[in-house]
Order: structure tokens, then C-alpha cells, then sequence
């Protein structure tokens, strides 16, 4: 059985926008390090770890996700709409593709829904990297999986339910002339359509997967082009390093992909898992120590040749 599963209906990158990089500095012969902010931020949040990394030789390349900032889409019509998570994968590989063509191997970097973003980046295209960085979201099970237990569904309806949920009803409320700014400029979640559009294509999945689940429907459809299958605890196959704060009232992750990838780094496959102690910004709040980690691993991983599905050392 294969681990990764591809629907008959899935997109193709020529169907998609290019996704053009809004920084792109450090010496082009450097190891490609592709940053990928969550919402509701854009590419600047990577400020830090651009300056440290690209003065160290790495080519530090950043993109804004549609619609996140139109600022930095100057002359780009995106789809009023938005777009699936699917398009928005198959954007972020082309991307790749265009930053490396040679197929060296991208050290792919992420954050929030970046992560997401990031896991279903290396579901479809794992041949592409070379490396994982995750910040603050890690595996989660009802998510990303294809089987998903009664357990996972209903952490993943919880997950909606308080985080999710609030983000559409504050998009919701961001409609309403005066009131909406009102209510969302302070709290830095004034939502465009196309940015909720993304969240409602995976969340209608959610509801249909946690409901199928909690009243015991063997299954449902799967309208995802991309879901993992089989083991979560060695996924991803390449090396990976997972810092997470550890002061969340609720942790973005499942504690048994938390506890495999420190089993992992206990058997020397490269990867690590660290948790600071700070809130959802571990690359803002802790700064130096995230680099320091990230400058670790990446040392620690510079001899790997990327290979499908897993890295393998040179």
C-alpha cells in the first residue's frame, strides 16, 4: 500500500498562478532555505531568520501567499475567490521548481498554516526536499491523515471549533461597514475572501470527517487530491526539526508525532523536536534560540542528497 494517495481529480501546477518569491537574497549557489508564513501574516515575518541566514550563505527565499498582503502581488490578478489548499500547494512547488531547478533539494521552512501548506507540499512532491523546518504546527492526525480515528476527529472538531470557527466568524463580522473595523483591526484578523476561502475548503472536510467519525460512518469522500497514509510517526520521510511554544493554552500538534520525532532524533535520522518557551512565534518570540536550532540542524543536514521519498546521505 502506498504512503502517500493521489486522487484521479488532483490539479496540476499548470493550472495554477505563478507564485513569485517577495524576497530573494543570500548567493544563488546557496542552499535554497524557502520560508512560508501561516495567517494571518505575510512574508515579512521572517525578517529575522532572512538577515541571520542569508549573512551565513544561505539563499533565504520568502513568498506571500495570495491574497495575504496584495501589496506584494503588484500587477497579479488573483482569483477573487481564492483558492483550494491543492492550487496553493502546487503554487508553492512551482515556486520550488523555479528556485531550483538543478534539484539540489529545498530546505523548505514553515509556520502556522505555512506548516499545512508545507506537509501537503511534501505529500505530493516529496522529491523536491531536502529538509524540513516546522514552527509551532506539527503532524496533526485530522488533519493531514487519510484514516482518521474517532480520537483525531474529535480533536480536529475541538481544533475547529475554537480557532477555525473564530476566524470566519471574525471574517464575518470584517463585512459589516464601520463595526468590522472595528472589531477586527485590533486584533490583526481582517480577512479578505480568498484568505477564508482557503480555511472553509479544508474545513468543510473537517466537519464531514469528524461527524462521519463521532456517529460512526465507516467513511466518507475524500475531496483532497493529497492525504497521508499509513504510519504518521516517520512522516516526513526527509529530516525534520519541530520547535513549538510551550505556553499555548493548546498545542498544534499531536503528542505521539511530538514523541516519534524525538524518537527519531534519539536514532540519528537528523531530525529534532524542541519546545521554547513561548507562545505561537517561536522565530519572533525566541529569536536567537530558533536560529541557533534551525543554524544546528541545517549543519547537521548539509551533506544529505535529497531523494524521493526519503533524504539519504551522501
Amino acid at each position: 500500500t502506498p504512503r502517500f494517495g493521489m486522487s484521479e481529480s488532483y490539479r496540476t501546477m499548470a493550472d495554477c498562478p505563478e507564485l513569485p518569491a517577495y524576497v530573494d537574497v543570500g548567493p544563488q549557489s546557496g542552499q535554497v532555505l524557502l520560508f512560508l508564513h501561516g495567517f494571518p501574516d505575510d512574508a515579512t515575518v521572517w525578517s529575522n531568520q532572512v538577515a541571520h541566514f542569508s549573512a551565513l550563505g544561505y539563499r533565504c527565499v520568502t513568498c506571500t501567499l495570495p491574497h495575504y498582503n496584495d501589496a506584494h502581488h503588484s500587477g497579479i490578478q488573483w482569483r477573487a475567490l481564492g483558492y483550494s489548499n491543492d492550487e496553493i500547494c502546487d503554487m508553492i512547488c512551482g515556486l520550488v521548481k523555479r528556485i531550483d531547478p538543478s534539484g539540489r533539494g529545498v530546505v523548505l521552512v514553515g509556520h502556522d498554516f505555512g506548516s499545512v501548506y508545507s506537509f501537503f507540499s511534501l505529500m505530493k512532491y516529496p522529491e523536491l526536499f531536502k529538509a524540513f523546518v516546522t514552527f509551532d504546527v506539527g503532524y496533526i492526525r485530522g488533519l493531514l491523515s487519510r484514516e482518521v480515528s474517532a480520537g483525531a476527529a474529535w480533536t480536529a472538531f475541538r481544533y475547529f471549533l475554537i480557532y477555525q470557527g473564530l476566524l470566519i466568524f471574525i471574517w464575518l463580522c470584517s463585512l459589516i461597514p464601520m463595526f468590522g473595523k472595528v472589531i477586527t483591526c485590533p486584533c490583526r484578523l481582517v480577512l479578505k475572501p480568498a484568505s477564508i476561502y482557503s480555511y472553509w475548503h479544508l474545513q468543510m472536510d473537517y466537519w464531514a470527517r469528524c461527524f462521519a467519525h463521532l456517529s460512526g460512518i465507516s467513511s466518507v469522500p475524500d475531496k483532497f487530491a493529497c492525504r497521508h497514509e499509513g504510519s504518521f510517526t516517520d512522516f516526513p520521510g526527509c529530516p525534520t526539526l519541530f520547535i513549538w511554544g510551550t505556553k499555548k493554552p493548546m498545542m498544534l500538534h499531536d503528542k505521539e508525532w511530538e514523541h516519534a520525532m524525538q524518537k527519531r532524533a534519539r536514532e540519528d535520522d537528523g531530525s529534532r523536536a524542541h519546545g521554547l518557551p513561548c507562545f505561537h512565534y517561536p522565530m519572533k518570540e525566541q529569536p536567537a534560540e530558533s536560529n541557533k536550532l534551525m543554524q544546528e540542524f541545517l549543519l547537521d543536514v548539509s551533506s544529505l542528497q535529497v531523494g524521493s521519498p526519503k533524504s539519504k546521505r551522501g
